[in-house]
């Protein structure tokens, strides 16, 4: 059986991982499909993608994880950090001035 195409095609279905305006940023594009992952995490990945434009297994699925979770991540946009404290309340406190702070332990990009 031949194929449309001389080889496999990856569609990747994402906003444009440099134009962050917002917090929305993600649901402007799959719309629902943004709650499925914390928006650092789907940034980080799709980042990564747009700037491997391929896969190339079997080494390049490891580095693409590595990209989006290792140790080595790149930091998100700011509006993305907005939208993690903004699904997770908990990792705020009110300090004594009455102020919300973000928990020292608590990391919004992941």
């Amino acid at each position: 059986m031949a194929h449309p195409v001389s080889a496999p095609v990856l569609r990747v279905i994402s906003p444009d991982p440099d134009a962050v305006e917002d917090d929305q940023w993600l649901h402007r594009v799959p719309d629902r499909g943004g709650w499925v992952c914390p928006p650092a995490l789907q940034w980080r990945t799709a980042r990564a993608l747009f700037d491997a434009r391929c896969i190339d297994a079997p080494r390049g699925p490891r580095d693409l994880i590595e990209a989006a979770h290792g140790a080595d991540a790149p930091p998100v946009p700011a509006a993305l950090k907005v939208a993690e404290i903004a699904r997770k309340p908990d990792m705020l406190f009110t300090d004594s001035a009455g102020g919300q702070t973000m928990r020292k332990n608590a990391d919004p990009t992941v």
